[in-house]
């Protein structure tokens, strides 16, 4: 099972990686004959998120539902006070 995910993962993202090196990075100096798409990227991430939560679960036991990030803390705080005070007449 584990070779078998780790081959469809090499796969999935291999169009990403390709992208990614050769024109994000500029490792490769050639130019780029394809590129890649949102939704080749999207099934990259959304495969990830799959393996992660497959993996999480046979190595702790413990169970992640979602992996949408959760917001720590009162982000709106800093809009509620100016950025700088008004000077005292």
């Amino acid at each position: 099972m584990v070779i078998g995910d780790l081959k469809k993962l090499k796969a999935t993202v291999a169009p990403v990686t390709k992208f990614v090196n050769g024109t994000v990075a500029h490792i490769d100096s050639r130019e780029m004959k394809d590129t890649t798409t949102l939704s080749k990227l999207s099934a990259a991430i959304d495969l990830l998120g799959e393996f992660f939560k497959r993996y999480q679960c046979l190595l702790t036991g413990s169970h992640q539902w979602a992996l949408e990030p959760v917001i720590q803390g009162d982000w709106q705080a800093p809009f509620r006070q100016p950025l700088f005070a008004p000077r005292p007449k």
